[in-house]
C-alpha cells in the first residue's frame, strides 16, 4: 500500500514538473534559458504547488503496468530493430532541439536564415534532460521522452474515462484499447510528440476538470502551447465538458480556462500568425470539395483508430441498439454526438475548407473519443467486466500491434535513412563532431546531416519525405532567406541530374563548403574522382560513402 501511495505521488508530481518546467521554459527562454535553472526552479515550483493541490490520483498497479507496456512498445525499436536511433522521425525535430541554446531562436541558423516558427514547449522539455547529461545524444533524449509521454498519454485516457464514466472499468477498457490504436505511434515513430504531449495534457486537463482540481488550468496550457492540433482538439474538448453544466456556468469556467491559457502565448502565437499570413496568401484550390476526396479522408479514420477499437467501437453501437436504456446513458449520448461533430469537423479538414492538411493530427480527436465511448458502454457488459475477458483483450491488442504493416514500417524507417547511412553518419561525426557546411549527394542527406551534426547545403532536400525544420508552405514565411533556401536546393538538384562536377568546384568557392559527402550509385557511379584528374582529398571513406575535405 505504501508503495502504490508513493507511485501515484510520484506521478501526479512528475505531471506537475513537466507542465512546470515546459511553462518556465517558454516564459525564459526568449530572454535567457539555462537548463540547470530552470530545473531547479521548476523542481522547486513543482514541489509548491503539489503540496498545495495534491490529491490521491488511486491509478492501479496493473495501470502502470499498462504505461510500462506502452513505453515498451514505443522505444524497443530504438533498441532493437534501429539499434540506438529511430530511423522514421523526422530530422527537423531534432535540429529544432538542438537550437534552443541560450534562447530561443528568431531563425534556423546556422542551418539557414529561414523564419523560425515552430511550437517548442515539449522540444523544451526534452532540451533539459539533453543538456543535464549531454553523454546520451540528444535523439535518443528525444525518443526516450516521446516514450514516457506516450505512457502518460494512456494514463491519461484511463484517469478521464474511469472518472467521465465513475467506472474502474471503462478506465481499463480505454486503457487496454488505446494500445490498440495506430495514432499514437505513428505520431511517436514520425517523430510528433508534441503531438502526443498535447494530447496527454488536454485529457489530464479534462480529468482534473472533472475532479473539481485547480490543476487542470497548470495542464490546459501545455496542450494549448504543444501544437495547434492539439491545441484546437483541447479546446474544442474543454468546451464541450463546459457546455454540459449550462450556459452560465460554463461561461464562468472557460473564462478561467482562457486565463489559464495565456502562459501558452510565447510557443502558440508566432506559428499560428505566421500560419494565418501563409494560409490568405496561398491560392484557393479549386474544387476543393469533392465527394471522393470526402470518402478518401474517411476511408482512413478506422485505420488511424485500430481495428480493434474500431470494433470495439461497433459492438458498443450494436448493444446500445439491442438495449438502449442499459448502455445508453447521458454520457455515452454525450461522446456519440461529440464523435460526430468531430467526424463533421474532420471532414471539413481534410477537404481543405479550413487548416489545410491538419486532418492527419486532428483524427486524434476522434480517436480519444471513440476509445472512452466503446470503453464507457463495453464497461456496463457482465462479460466486459470479467478480468479473463481483459486479459483477452489485451492479448488481441498486442497481436494487432505486432501484426500491423504500419507500424513495422514505421519501426524500420527505411524511408528516411537506412542502417548504412546511419552508421557513415555516425562516423563521420566520430571523424569530425563539429558544424561543418557540407554537400550531401546522398539519398538520406537531411538524416545523415543531422545524425553527424552538420549544415546541409540544401535543407529543403527531397521534402516532405524528411523535414530539416518547419519548411512547409505554411509554416514559415515565404521571404528572401525561403527563396534562397529554395534557389539552394535547385542548385543541389541540378548537380545531382547532370553529374555536375564543376558546378560542385564553383559551389564549394562560393558557399564556403567544408566537406562534400558522395554516395555510390546515388548521384555517381562512383564516389572516387581522384582518378578522373580531379583533385579533392579524401577525408575519410566508409561503405558506399566517400567524404572529401574541400578546404585542404
Amino acid at each position: 500500500m505504501k508503495f502504490k501511495k508513493f507511485a501515484n505521488s510520484a506521478l501526479l508530481f512528475a505531471f506537475i514538473f513537466i507542465s512546470a518546467s515546459v511553462l518556465i521554459s517558454l516564459w525564459l527562454g526568449y530572454l535567457w534559458r539555462n537548463s540547470i535553472f530552470i530545473f531547479v526552479v521548476s523542481a522547486i515550483a513543482s514541489y509548491l504547488i503539489y503540496r498545495k493541490f495534491h490529491f490521491d490520483l488511486a491509478v492501479k498497479p496493473r495501470i502502470f503496468a499498462l504505461s510500462i507496456l506502452m513505453f515498451a512498445l514505443c522505444i524497443y525499436s530504438v533498441f532493437l530493430i534501429t539499434p540506438f536511433y529511430s530511423a522514421s522521425i523526422d530530422s527537423g525535430q531534432i535540429t529544432i532541439t538542438r537550437l534552443l541554446a541560450e534562447k530561443i531562436p528568431l531563425t534556423y541558423a546556422p542551418y539557414s536564415d529561414v523564419a523560425f516558427s515552430y511550437y517548442v514547449a515539449y522540444h523544451s522539455f526534452v532540451k533539459l534532460f539533453s543538456d543535464l547529461l549531454p553523454i546520451i545524444p540528444d535523439y535518443l533524449w528525444y525518443a526516450f521522452i516521446g516514450a514516457i509521454i506516450a505512457a502518460v498519454e494512456l494514463l491519461a485516457i484511463y484517469l478521464f474515462a474511469r472518472e467521465f464514466f465513475r467506472s474502474e472499468h471503462a478506465g481499463e477498457i480505454a486503457a487496454i484499447l488505446f494500445i490498440s490504436t495506430r495514432i499514437v505511434f505513428q505520431n511517436f515513430f514520425w517523430g510528433m510528440h508534441p503531438m502526443i504531449l498535447g494530447m496527454a495534457f488536454a485529457l489530464l486537463a479534462a480529468y482534473m476538470y472533472l475532479k473539481r482540481s485547480r490543476l487542470a488550468y497548470l495542464f490546459f496550457p501545455i496542450a494549448i502551447a504543444s501544437h495547434l492540433a492539439s491545441a484546437l482538439i483541447a479546446v474544442i474538448f474543454i468546451l464541450a465538458l463546459l457546455l454540459r453544466t449550462g450556459l452560465k456556468e460554463a461561461g464562468r469556467k472557460l473564462s478561467q480556462f482562457v486565463f489559464s491559457a495565456l502562459p501558452a502565448i510565447p510557443s502558440l502565437a508566432v506559428p499560428i500568425m505566421v500560419y494565418i499570413a501563409n494560409s490568405l496568401a496561398l491560392p484557393k484550390a479549386q474544387n476543393a470539395i469533392s465527394l471522393q476526396l470526402l470518402v478518401e479522408a474517411l476511408r482512413f479514420v478506422p485505420l488511424w483508430i485500430g481495428i480493434i477499437a474500431s470494433a470495439a467501437f461497433v459492438i458498443a453501437l450494436v448493444l446500445i441498439f439491442t438495449n438502449r436504456k442499459k448502455f445508453l446513458d447521458a454520457n455515452a449520448k454525450f461522446l456519440l454526438k461529440l464523435f460526430i461533430f468531430s467526424i463533421i469537423i474532420y471532414s471539413i479538414i481534410a477537404l481543405g475548407i479550413v487548416l489545410k492538411e491538419a486532418h492527419s493530427k486532428f483524427i486524434s480527436l476522434i480517436v480519444i473519443i471513440a476509445v472512452v465511448f466503446a470503453a464507457g458502454v463495453l464497461a456496463k457488459s457482465k462479460i466486459a467486466q470479467n478480468r479473463y475477458f481483459k486479459i483477452a483483450l489485451l492479448t488481441i491488442c498486442l497481436a494487432s500491434f505486432f501484426s500491423s504493416s504500419l507500424i513495422m514500417e514505421l519501426q524500420k524507417g527505411e524511408e528516411k535513412i537506412s542502417y548504412s547511412g546511419y552508421q557513415f553518419a555516425r562516423e563521420f561525426y566520430n571523424f569530425d563532431p563539429t558544424l561543418e557546411k557540407t554537400l550531401f549527394l546522398t539519398k538520406d542527406s537531411l538524416a545523415q546531416a543531422m545524425y553527424s551534426n552538420k549544415i546541409p547545403f540544401d535543407v529543403y532536400a527531397y521534402f516532405p519525405r524528411d523535414t530539416f525544420g518547419a519548411f512547409g508552405e505554411t509554416q514559415t514565411l515565404q521571404d528572401k532567406a525561403w527563396r534562397i533556401m529554395m534557389i539552394n536546393k535547385n542548385k543541389q538538384d541540378y548537380i545531382i541530374e547532370n553529374k555536375c562536377i564543376e558546378c560542385i568546384n564553383d559551389l564549394v568557392k562560393e558557399e564556403s563548403i567544408k566537406y562534400v559527402v558522395i554516395e555510390k550509385g546515388y548521384a555517381f557511379d562512383s564516389p572516387y574522382y581522384a582518378e578522373a584528374g580531379i583533385q579533392w582529398e579524401i577525408a575519410f571513406a566508409y561503405g558506399n560513402f566517400v567524404v572529401y575535405d574541400m578546404q585542404k
